[in-house]
C-alpha cells in the first residue's frame, strides 16, 4: 500500500500539483521562494529541480539548479533541520546592497511582504539548528556587493564537499568536521565604509573546522584604504585541526601542508 502511495506521488501530475501547492504555500506565506519542479518524492528524500529567491525588483538573488536532500522531518518540531545527504548542483548567489538600499537584497525580499507592527514586539531568540550529515556541492557561484560596508566578494567552486556541517543559532556556532574546496577561485575586496559598524550585543559567532583540503585553490584579497593586495595560489592543501576557536583565538593545528 505504501509502496503505491509513492508511485502515485511520483506520477507527472502528482508532482505538477504538489509544485502547484508548495508555490501557493510559499506565496501566501510571503516567502519568496519559487520552486521550478519536484521531480522525486520518497521517504525523508525529496528532489527539487530549479528553486528560485527573487529580490523585490524581480531579479534573481539565489538560484539553483538541482537539489536532492535526504530530510529527517520529525526533527523539525524541535526547531532543528536535519538532512542526511545533500546533493546540489549548479547554484548562483547574487548579495547586493547600493547606497540608496538600507538592508541587503535577500533581507529585503524576505522582509518585503510582511506587515510591519506599529508596536514593535520583542521576539525570542531563534532556536533553529540545521544539520548536515554529507553534502556534495558542484558548480557555485557566489557574488556579494555591500557598497555601504564596503565587502565585495567573488568565489566560484566546482566542487565543495562537507561532512558534519552544522549551524547553530542558540550557540552562534557554524562547524564543519570536514570540508573539501575543489578548483576553486575567490576574490575579497573591502573598499573604504560608507555606514558606520553597529554595536551588536551578544557573544560573537564561532567558525570551526577539523580537516580542510584545498585542491587548485586561487584566492585574492584586496584593501584599497590600505593599498594591500594578497594573492594566494594553492595546488593541493592540507589541514587539520585539534582544536580551531575564535573567540578564544585558539588555534592549536595537527597538520599543515600545502603543495
Amino acid at each position: 500500500m505504501l509502496l503505491l502511495v509513492f508511485l502515485v506521488l511520483n506520477l507527472p501530475f502528482s508532482q505538477r500539483f504538489a509544485t502547484k501547492k508548495a508555490n501557493q504555500i510559499l506565496s501566501s506565506s510571503s516567502v519568496p521562494i519559487h520552486l521550478d519542479g519536484i521531480r522525486k518524492i520518497m521517504p525523508g528524500s525529496v528532489k527539487i529541480q530549479g528553486i528560485v529567491i527573487k529580490g523585490i525588483q524581480g531579479d534573481t538573488i539565489i538560484y539553483a539548479g538541482e537539489l536532492q536532500a535526504d530530510i529527517r522531518l520529525v526533527s523539525l518540531l524541535r526547531s532543528k533541520v536535519m538532512l542526511k545527504d545533500v546533493v546540489l548542483d549548479g547554484a548562483l548567489v547574487e548579495l547586493d546592497r547600493n547606497t540608496s538600499a538600507q538592508k541587503i537584497n535577500i533581507a529585503a525580499a524576505f522582509q518585503s511582504g510582511k506587515p510591519r507592527d506599529a508596536v514593535p514586539i520583542e521576539k525570542p531568540p531563534a532556536r533553529w539548528e540545521i544539520s548536515i550529515r554529507e553534502g556534495v556541492l558542484t558548480n557555485i557561484h557566489f557574488r556579494m556587493n555591500d557598497s555601504l560596508t564596503g565587502i565585495h566578494i567573488v568565489q566560484d567552486a566546482r566542487e565543495i564537499e562537507i561532512g558534519s556541517f552544522l549551524v547553530s543559532i542558540p550557540e552562534r556556532e557554524i562547524s564543519c568536521k570536514s570540508l573539501f574546496l575543489g578548483e576553486a577561485d575567490g576574490l575579497v575586496n573591502l573598499t573604504p565604509r560608507l555606514l558606520a559598524p553597529k554595536k551588536k550585543g551578544g557573544s560573537p559567532w564561532n567558525f570551526g573546522f577539523h580537516k580542510l583540503e584545498l585542491d587548485d585553490v586561487d584566492f585574492a584579497f584586496s584593501n584599497s584604504a590600505d593599498s594591500l593586495l594578497l594573492e594566494v595560489s594553492i595546488g593541493k592543501g592540507n589541514i587539520r585541526a585539534n582544536e580551531f576557536d575564535l573567540p578564544s583565538r585558539t588555534a592549536d593545528f595537527k597538520l599543515i601542508s600545502f603543495d
